[in-house]
């Protein structure tokens, strides 16, 4: 069976495979399917060793898993486990994620494998990788019979998983209430005490109260919420668990404070769930009942809104405050109207609810019962005292509310109580209108019936008969005339209600408001008259029954628009009306357009011919210079053509881009109105704009007939357009056989060429599908006389082209007609060439067997084994091989085919060219081998196969660089490993391996570079392997220190662990640390110092780490430095401190932890100059304030007042002078700070602001 045999050889993916194709019963059977000994599938597996939880666990894990069973025993009454155990099976043996054989079971619930597992000596207390044991996974499956004889057999019930959670614990939060009541009666613990306070809120959510009590026993606190705030006083009251609830608030829960980050507090959750039972114990036991949550909710707000009678009783009669509303202003009396809890509502008015409150809005109790239709509660409301008529924000009554919901019964009642009937909204709506605009019939009869006004007009003008006339509501549009509506009125623009019907295609109400005596002239603000809007809307049913009506069309030009429309739709009855209208036939629109041309373009010829009969031009262009026949004839519309050239339409006038009607018909293809047009005399040779005639335009798209017409009417086959391309051109490039045909055969010139030099034989050779092309196109040129060798003005030949592209069969012909197989492009690339770099291998062959040189060099060197190499096609290389091509030709550059093929990682272009002899060790004009190229781009299996064919490992470039070197400089592990590794050996690889300590000309190791990239695997690869750690470059520097400056920290750690130099200087004197420090590199820093670096040497220029960095302003590295003991007033070779570099950059946080700790403030480097003299000259306010204010000296020398003046820093110069710099002090010279101002603007040779500001300064001064 194959099952049975995929499972013996251990193939997971054919085992799966096979159970995939097999559902339901058919696997079933194949599962418990058993051999001649009465084995499954799964007994072989456990036989064969695949159980062993760490080789084929997987093969058993699908059985299972696809439903085969555990526990069948084999004809010898073995089971699969038995099986597993026979054959060495370790059952203490844990998986990836810790898990034994004894978690797999109890997690499945399959006691009697627990059983045998525990007497095969597995651990009862073992546990994965989160902390859980098989105890615990059991009470967390709901596995009862497992967690029963784990515990009996001695497994920790008190056994805590990394999160927390005990056994019981966990069993509480999957709601296993058996398996908890069994661990208590054992005294489990729960866990960590946070784990206890879920544990409590899972109980006491899901209402198990023994639970509870034994949590509470176990000294939980029971006010402890969860991550929203929530306690379980408040769970328990929610889900109205009054047991659970007395419990808690026996053992102190509390009550009276708010629970939960929004403010809800149990009595909330209770009252809004309706447990009147628990509301009443949370009131006995004290609860606010007037506590609000975050949004200023009550209780007996919730309580309301829900329709919980007995709770709003309940809350009303203990005290609750039946008017504190929301912070939207809602109140519970509005929220019991809201939902039309009638009873509720009873109760909260006798308990004093105002039943006039507003919420934000404006709205009141009465008007969302309104709303919402609730008439009890509106009837109940309102014989309350409910104000009927107090309006919301927005103007809108309770009337108004319930007739824009069509509450007939609500609007009824609402006017018997004294309701506004003629109240207005904030937009001038009333009652009336809002029930005409929604529909609502039988509140309009009401309304109207009660004395509501029908022609109270809102904002725009819309009265209600306007409002259902827009809608079309017949029958309201009929009631409210009959109520004396206004027929007549007109809104903010003029439009009618006859108006807007027509407009909106309402048939119906547009004949009932024209019979009842509306105004079918009536013309709006814009020009339009009903009868103008129906036709541009194309109501035409409506503009049939207005023109019965003798209606009119409104102003001139809206006449001239509706006659447009009429033509465009073909509406011939309608153009006939407004002809007789006397609209001007010849009016154009927007972009010249006339009626004409709209009927010509859509080919209504009725509607043409009526416009011509009645005068339309037929050669008025629109602005594009169309006119009607050329749109005519660029649909199609041969009859419509016809007629317009019967009415004297000028053939032969053009559009702005030059076309005639017979250029457009040609193009489109429309044979029947070319003829019509040829044959009335059109010009068949007139030119557009790009110089292509008529006959281009058809031989473009393909059209024999439309070609043959215009060839018989005289058309000059040998035009060219503005490209150079003649009708045979543009065919050929097309693929249009047929059209070939008839051009050539006609006489057209297989051989001119277009601008570029291609001709129609190169144009078919280049297009079509790949390895056919154009063939057919291609024969029949060649067959009527084209040059097979003619070559574009670049020198590209049609064979070139067809190679590129690889239409063989092309080739093929081109070869057979006298085609030079040799022909390159330029002398750059060969047919050959271009053909094997795009793979084309077909192609290829036929070039060979056509006498094509294998080993043509083009200009650049490059062969066409190199093009193929390039790009990895090892099939046309190969065959280029067999032809005898050269393998070791080399480019201009040096690169042989070999070398190229690497570098790309074209690896079976690499096997198949050292395979047949190539030079694994020729390198390039710089020096670097196919090895090199490898290794620089990480093709490790290239690599590899360079090194079994002899390459060499330690070749060096021109500028002493190695494979190796160049993997390791771009972090490429693989291939360091494998250049390592050459030999089978550690000292092999040493030997005849790469030489990890080969250096580059720069000095510079693999080592190093592997330093300098932050490549830390390879860094300690290249280690392992011996390099030397301590190996400078031609500077002087380390790995270490490279890694320092470019603050790479895993390989400095790596670096320095394994014991390179941490205080080695460099050509320059500076340090590793010197380089972490000037570049910020604070972690690295750290590193280096606990590794032992010395804090206070100096460089060649004697600047200390502490000095670099408080120059670079790195705050943190300076403070690492001065933590580990740097001293801080070290002076450079010129004679500056630390405080002198930040000072002198701005950086004033370092130059506040250098003061802090120490630094000399009057110190002067060798020109006499100190932290506060450089500060001030380069204007850093905040560091002069800040040195003065420690103490800095500003009287000595050229003192900082003179620089700040000389700088023409004013803010430097009050903030010294603040701080009692001598504005008379002078220099050795006599100057004063005002020489030093006067100085600036003399040597200025222009408007120096900012130091005429600092002379006026130091004058008023």
């Amino acid at each position: 069976m194959a099952l049975s045999t995929a499972v013996k050889e251990g193939d997971l993916v054919k085992t799966r495979s096979i159970l995939e194709d097999e559902t339901g019963d058919t696997k079933l059977v194949m599962l418990c399917s058993v051999d001649p000994d009465g084995k499954t599938p799964l007994h072989i597996a456990s036989e064969e060793g695949h159980i062993d939880l760490e080789g084929h666990l997987d093969v058993v894990d699908c059985l299972v898993n696809a439903g085969a069973d555990v526990n069948k025993a084999a004809k010898n009454g073995s089971t699969s486990l038995d099986q597993a155990s026979e054959r060495g099976a370790d059952v203490k043996k844990a998986t990836q994620t810790g898990m034994t054989p004894l978690h797999a079971a109890s997690s499945e619930g399959e006691v009697d494998v627990v059983k045998c597992l525990i007497s095969k000596g597995a651990n009862l207390n073992s546990v994965d990788n989160v902390g859980c044991t098989s105890l615990y996974i059991a009470s967390q499956e709901g596995h009862l019979d497992v967690v029963e004889y784990l515990a009996n057999a001695g497994g920790d019930v008190n056994k805590v998983s990394h999160d927390g959670y005990a056994p019981l614990a966990i069993a509480l939060r999957y709601n296993q209430h058996d398996i908890a009541q069994l661990l208590m009666a054992k005294e489990a613990d729960l866990g960590l005490t946070d784990t206890g306070h879920i544990t409590l809120l899972n109980a006491s959510t899901n209402g198990y109260i023994d639970a509870v009590k034994y949590i509470i026993r176990k000294g939980v606190d029971v006010n402890t919420g969860d991550g929203d705030g929530f306690t379980s006083l408040y769970h328990a009251s929610l889900n109205g668990h009054l047991d659970v609830v007395e419990c808690l608030v026996n053992a102190g829960a509390y009550v009276k404070t708010t629970s939960a980050e929004d403010g809800r507090t149990p009595l909330y959750a209770a009252s809004s769930e309706g447990a009147v039972d628990v509301v009443k114990c949370l009131i006995s036991k004290g609860a606010n009942l007037n506590s609000v949550n975050n949004v200023g909710c009550t209780s007996l707000y919730i309580a309301s809104q829900e329709g919980h009678l007995d709770v709003v009783e309940c809350l009303a009669n203990a005290g609750g405050d039946v008017n504190i509303a929301a912070e939207d202003g809602m109140t519970p009396l509005y929220a019991a109207s809201s939902k039309g809890a009638i009873n509720s509502v009873n109760c909260l008015i006798s308990k004093g609810a105002n039943l006039n409150a507003v919420d934000k809005v404006g709205c009141t109790s009465l008007y969302i019962a309104s709303q919402e239709g609730h008439l009890d509660v509106v009837e109940y409301l309102a014989n309350a005292g409910g104000d009927v008529n107090i309006a919301a924000e927005d103007g809108m009554t309770p009337l108004y509310a319930a007739s824009s919901e069509g509450a007939a019964d609500v609007v009824k009642c609402l006017i018997s109580k004294g309701a506004n009937l003629d109240s207005v909204d904030n937009k001038g709506e009333t009652p009336l209108l809002i029930a005409s605009q929604e529909g609502h019939l039988d509140v309009v009869e009401c309304l109207a019936n009660a004395g509501g006004d029908v022609n109270i007009a809102a904002e725009k003008g819309r009265t209600p008969l306007y409002a259902a006339s827009y809608k079309g509501a017949v029958n309201i549009v009929k009631c409210l005339i009959s109520k004396g509506a206004n027929l007549n009125s007109v809104d903010n623009v003029g439009c009618t209600s006859l108006y807007i019907a027509s407009q909106e295609g309402h048939l119906d109400v547009v004949e009932y408001l024209a019979n009842a005596g509306g105004d079918v002239n009536k013309v709006s603000h814009d020009g339009y008259t009903p009868l103008a809007i129906a036709l541009r809307y194309n109501q035409h049913d409506i503009a049939q029954l207005l023109m019965a009506k003798e209606a009119d069309l409104g102003r001139t030009d809206t006449g001239h628009i509706t006659l447009l429309n009429a033509s465009l739709n073909g509406y011939i009855d309608a153009v006939k009306y407004i002809i007789c209208k006397g609209v001007d036939v010849n009016a154009g629109y927007g972009d010249g357009f006339t009626s004409l041309y709209h009927a010509s373009l859509n080919g209504h010829l009725d509607v043409v011919e009526c416009l011509a009969n009645a005068g339309a031009d037929v050669n008025i262009a629109a602005e594009d210079g169309t006119t009607p026949l050329y749109a005519a004839s660029s649909e199609g519309a041969v009859d419509v053509v016809k007629c317009l050239i019967s009415k004297g339409a000028y053939l032969n006038l053009v559009d702005n881009d030059g076309e005639t009607p017979l250029y457009i018909a040609s193009q489109e293809c429309h044979l029947d109105v070319v003829e019509c047009l040829a044959n009335a005399g059109g010009d068949v040779n007139i030119e557009a704009e790009d110089d292509r005639t008529p006959l281009h335009a058809a031989s473009s798209e393909g059209s024999v007939d439309v070609v043959k017409c215009l060839i018989s009417k005289g058309a000059n086959l040998n035009s060219v357009d503005n490209y150079g391309e003649t009708p045979l051109y543009i065919a050929s490039r097309k693929g249009h056989l047929d059209v070939v045909e008839c051009l050539a055969n006609a006489g057209g010139d297989v051989n001119i060429a277009a601008e570029d030099g291609m001709t129609p034989l190169y144009a078919a050779s280049s297009e079509g599908a790949v390895d056919v092309g154009h063939l057919d196109v291609v024969e029949c040129l060649v067959n009527a006389g084209a040059d097979v060798n003619k070559a574009t003005k670049n020198g590209l030949t049609t064979l070139y082209t067809a190679s590129l592209k690889g239409h063989v069969d092309i080739v093929k012909y081109l070869i057979s007609k006298g085609a030079n197989p040799n022909s390159s492009y330029l002398d750059v690339y060969t047919t050959l060439s271009v053909a094997s770099q795009a793979g084309h291998l077909n192609v290829v062959e036929c070039l060979m067997n056509a006498g094509a040189d294998v080993n043509y060099a083009a200009k650049n060197g490059t062969t066409p084994l190199y093009a193929a190499s390039s790009k990895g096609e090892v099939d046309v290389v190969k065959s280029l091989i067999s032809k005898g091509a050269n393998l070791d030709l080399v480019d201009n550059d040096g690169e042989t085919p070999l070398y190229i093929a690497s570098c790309k990682g074209h690896l079976d272009v690499v096997e198949c060219l050292v395979n047949a002899g190539a030079g694994v060790n020729k390198a390039a004009k710089n020096g670097m081998t196919p090895l090199y190229a490898a290794s620089s781009k990480g093709e490790v299996d290239v690599v590899k196969c360079l090194i079994s064919k002899g390459a060499n490992p330690n070749s060096v470039g021109n500028d002493g660089e190695t494979p190796l070197y160049i993997a390791s400089r771009k972090g490429h592990l693989n291939v360091v490993e494998c250049l390592l590794n050459a030999g089978a050996d550690i000292n092999k690889a040493a030997k005849n391996g790469a030489d990890v300590d080969k250096a580059a000309k720069t000095g510079m190791t693999p080592l190093y570079a592997a330093s300098s990239k932050g490549a830390v695997d390879v860094v300690k690869c290249l280690i392992s392997e011996g390099a030397d750690l301590n190996l400078y470059d031609n500077e002087c520097k380390t790995p270490l220190y490279i890694a320092c400056q470019k603050g790479h920290l895993d390989v400095v750690e790596c670096l320095a662990s394994e014991g390179g130099f941490i205080n080695i200087e460099s050509e320059d004197g500076r340090t590793p640390l010197y380089a972490a420090s000037s570049e910020g590199a604070v972690d690295v820093v750290k590193c280096l110092i606990s590794e032992g670096a010395d804090l206070n040497l100096v460089d060649y220029d004697g600047e200390t780490p502490l000095y670099i960095a408080s120059f670079k302003g790195h705050l943190d590295v300076v403070e690492c430095l001065l933590n580990a003991g740097g001293d801080v007033n070290i002076v450079s070779e010129d004679g500056r401190t630390p405080l002198y570099a930040a000072s002198s950059e701005g950086a004033v946080d370092v130059v506040k932890c250098l003061i802090s700790e120490g630094a000399d403030l009057n110190l002067v480097d060798y020109d006499g100059e100190t932290p506060l003299y450089i500060a001030s000259q380069e204007g850093h306010l905040d560091v002069v304030e800040c040195l003065v204010n420690a103490g800095g000296d500003t009287l000595k020398g050229v003192t900082p007042l003179m620089v700040a003046a000389r700088g023409g820093h004013l803010d430097c110069a009050h903030l010294l002078l603040e701080k009692n710099a001598d504005i008379e002090t002078e220099d050795e010279e006599g100057w004063t700070a005002l020489h030093y101002a006067a100085a600036r603007i003399k040597l200025s040779f222009v408007d120096d602001q900012p130091c005429i500001k600092s002379f006026d300064f130091f004058v008023h001064c």
